[in-house]
């Protein structure tokens, strides 16, 4: 009976996790050449909807407070434009790569939907017993202060 609920628990998360306009909303989605062009609320509109695809997929595939992750990540990606005005939910995907042991983290944040200045890659959160699994990291549009 315990080791049934800890089962029912369990789950098993995907290997590579790649988060992009494309893997999110589709190929049929509009790539705006001028983001100035762009309403500030369709703008803003299409980064909380993203953000919350990627919560949502993570919530449900992966990790909460009462799950277990049962395997480790190969992949992490997040490419979207994405800046410091998102840091905390960026922090908290970072904390998922590497509490799922990702080897690889690439985080690509230009794009239409840039929002406010460069995020700066907090390099505390890759380093800890998890941090040794990162083989590669692949960095796009982001800030790295040593």
């Amino acid at each position: 009976s315990l080791l049934s609920r800890e089962w029912r628990r369990l789950r098993i998360c995907p290997p590579d996790l790649v988060f992009t306009e494309e893997t999110l909303f589709g190929s049929n989605t509009t790539t705006i050449t001028d983001p100035e062009s762009m309403a500030a609320e369709f703008l803003e509109s299409m980064n909380s909807e993203f953000i919350t695809r990627v919560d949502n997929v993570l919530r449900a595939s992966c990790s909460t407070s009462t799950m277990i992750t049962a395997s480790t990540v190969n992949k992490f990606v997040v490419k979207y434009g994405l800046g410091i005005y998102h840091k905390n939910h960026i922090d908290r995907w970072i904390d998922f790569s590497t509490a799922s042991m990702a080897k690889h983290i690439g985080l690509d944040l230009r794009g239409d939907g840039f929002a406010g200045g460069k995020y700066v890659v907090p390099l505390r959160k890759l380093s800890g017993p998890n941090g040794s699994c990162v083989k590669s990291l692949d960095l796009a549009y982001v800030c790295v202060n040593l």
